[in-house]
């Protein structure tokens, strides 16, 4: 039985889309202190990111990837929605896993696009964020993350189909990751991954899209 609840737990984790709309998510808490030192010399903007979550007495993680850039002058996190669904503690690491002290006001979950924005207050390391971008359709792109927690993966391929995938293969623990044209980052990887005919074509959230469903949020 036990394990049958481990398998739908992780199931739901990886399902795009858990809740409903776009707003403070409820299930995600701000993040507790942890025991790790943080680390505060210069670090790359894409960054390892744990997700923990409580089962009884004991404790889950889910990793994924994430990166910072900014929206409106604000440092903001960006990562794949199904990654921190029913985290209750989030924890950024470096590449080399040196750990990245993160302090946010909120997040919020946008789930028709798998992405979860967090709005940084403060950030241990030195970090310059990605410049964003718009994703045309054609580009040379590369999808970065860390593929099963573990080395940095780097993918080349185009964005395809009115810049909600590429060519770019994707792999798990890197949903999450930036997507980049030109050096810029113009997308999120999702968790999907559509193979067909011997080509693969790698789920994406276009960055400036999530950008104009957090303007709406405003004006509300």
């Amino acid at each position: 039985m036990r394990n049958i609840l481990l398998a739908l737990f992780f199931f739901t984790l990886l399902l795009p889309g858990c809740g409903a709309g776009v707003r403070n998510v409820p299930y995600i808490r701000p993040l507790p202190k942890v025991s790790e030192v943080p680390f505060t010399g210069r670090a790359d903007p894409i960054l390892r990111l744990e997700a923990v979550a409580r089962y009884g007495e004991n404790t889950i993680s889910h990793y994924g990837s994430a990166f910072v850039t900014k929206y409106k002058g604000k440092t903001i996190i960006v990562t794949a929605l199904h990654v921190v669904s029913g985290g209750e503690v989030f924890k950024f690491y470096t590449e080399d896993r040196k750990y990245v002290e993160v302090t946010y006001s909120r997040v919020i979950g946008l789930p028709p696009l798998d992405s979860a924005v967090f709005f940084v207050k403060s950030i241990s390391a030195d970090i310059k964020p990605l410049q964003a971008a718009k994703m045309y359709l054609g580009d040379d792109c590369k999808t970065i993350g860390f593929s099963d927690n573990k080395e940095k993966e780097v993918n080349v391929g185009k964005v395809l189909s009115k810049a909600t995938s590429t060519t770019a293969d994707v792999n798990c623990g890197m949903s999450g990751g930036p997507v980049i044209t030109r050096g810029n980052v113009v997308g999120i990887i999702s968790s999907k991954v559509i193979r067909s005919h011997d080509e693969t074509k790698s789920l994406v959230a276009s960055l400036f899209d999530v950008f104009d469903v957090l303007d709406r949020e405003r004006t509300k």
